[in-house]
């Protein structure tokens, strides 16, 4: 068979967790396939290796017979085989599965993966956990390579809780899928690395409509200000970064500006910053290092942050190693403030994110020294604090 000597690609990714999974792998086939018997798990090999024959014989007949009749199917090896799966009792569930297949190699023929096989690692050793009848086909079809996600253990490769799901329609995770399509590894890490946009879509859905500043620290190739600008058509954009490598993909946006500084220094925030705003969603995608992570929180959160803005602190892991600083414990000490004072709206933390809503901002009172008697009394009555 004359082998495509391409790479298949798989632009509907499903997002993982960074610190659970690596960054997706490019496979060969050929190779996989050579060793198809050592890809499985032990306890699986003689299930799959006839898996495989049958299979494969069922991919083939699928895309290159002449004609394919459905009043063959019971008889063919790969029904049969999904039969003695269910013990034999259950014909309606083998046929439905043969079916799913059947629609599985069209669609792949036609289309593409849509999402990329899975694996993991054990012992140094790579066992395939997802995505078996997606990688004969790609083998019958003749493609060179395919890409992986190669979890860190079986652990964590079978208590992954979420599968890909297309994003609604306008949603911001549609953009930011459409932003993938089009830029693969370059489109924002939140998206197909982190899988923070979900969150983004609950929070942000109710103004993103509205005239409002956002701010990021830390931009890379300036993906995420596109994917902002795109999500939020009347909001104005700034981004904080001490490189130019922004450019690349939001040079030149209008609705946009960048300073050039690092968060660290609160005299530059204070200085070019603060002024600026106040900024209805910050986010912290910057240094990543807690001191750093802490130090324009500081600053920002107290004289930059807006009545009911939001502040999220993304790629939280490095704060839980050997570091004095914690900055997700750090915000979580004012959860006190919603309900003593409401300073505080709410505050949420999730694997590698935090987020916390300024409430409402008190009003400083006149000093006991400039109050009179009657003053104090009514303050009193109607729940000032003194």
């Amino acid at each position: 068979m004359k082998r495509i000597h391409k790479t298949i690609k798989a632009p509907a990714q499903r997002p993982f967790h960074k610190g659970l999974t690596s960054k997706f792998k490019q496979t060969s086939v050929p190779f996989l396939w050579s060793r198809r018997g050592g890809i499985s798990e032990p306890h699986k090999k003689g299930t799959l290796m006839v898996f495989f024959k049958v299979f494969r014989k069922f991919v083939e007949n699928t895309i290159y017979a002449s004609c394919f009749s459905w009043d063959n199917a019971e008889k063919t090896g790969y029904f049969k085989y999904l039969l003695a799966r269910s013990n034999g009792k259950r014909v309606s569930s083998a046929r439905r599965k043969y079916r799913d297949s059947f629609n599985l190699v069209k669609d792949i023929t036609k289309n593409g993966l849509r999402a990329p096989l899975e694996a993991y690692v054990q012992d140094g050793h790579m066992f395939l956990y997802r995505g078996y009848r997606r990688f004969v086909i790609l083998h019958v079809l003749g493609y060179d390579r395919v890409p992986i996600l190669l979890h860190k253990s079986r652990e964590i490769a079978y208590n992954m809780p979420f599968k890909f799901v297309p994003g609604a329609r306008g949603s911001i995770k549609e953009l930011a899928q459409k932003q993938f399509v089009k830029y693969g590894e370059k489109a924002t890490d939140k998206y197909w690395v982190h899988g923070y946009i979900d969150l983004y879509d609950k929070l942000f859905s109710g103004i993103r409509k509205k005239r409002i500043k956002i701010l990021e620290l830390g931009l890379g190739r300036g993906a995420s200000l596109l994917l902002w600008r795109q999500a939020f058509p009347k909001a104005i954009i700034y981004g904080l970064d001490r490189n130019r490598a922004w450019r690349e993909m939001a040079g030149g946006m209008k609705r946009t500006r960048v300073f050039r500084g690092k968060q660290q220094n609160a005299e530059f925030l204070r200085r070019k910053v603060v002024p600026n705003g106040p900024y209805d969603i910050i986010i912290d995608d910057c240094g990543h290092l807690p001191a750093m992570q802490k130090a324009s929180f500081d600053v920002l959160y107290h004289e930059a942050l807006s009545q009911f803005g939001y502040y999220i602190v993304e790629d939280c892991h490095l704060n839980f190693g050997k570091s004095n600083v914690n900055l997700p414990v750090h915000m979580a000490v004012r959860l006190h403030e919603i309900y003593d004072g409401h300073a505080v709206a709410s505050a949420q933390s999730h694997y590698n994110l935090s987020v916390i809503q300024k409430g409402i901002v008190p009003k400083k009172l006149p000093s006991k020294e400039l109050l009179s008697k009657e003053d104090i009394e009514n303050l009193r009555k109607y729940g000032g604090h003194l």
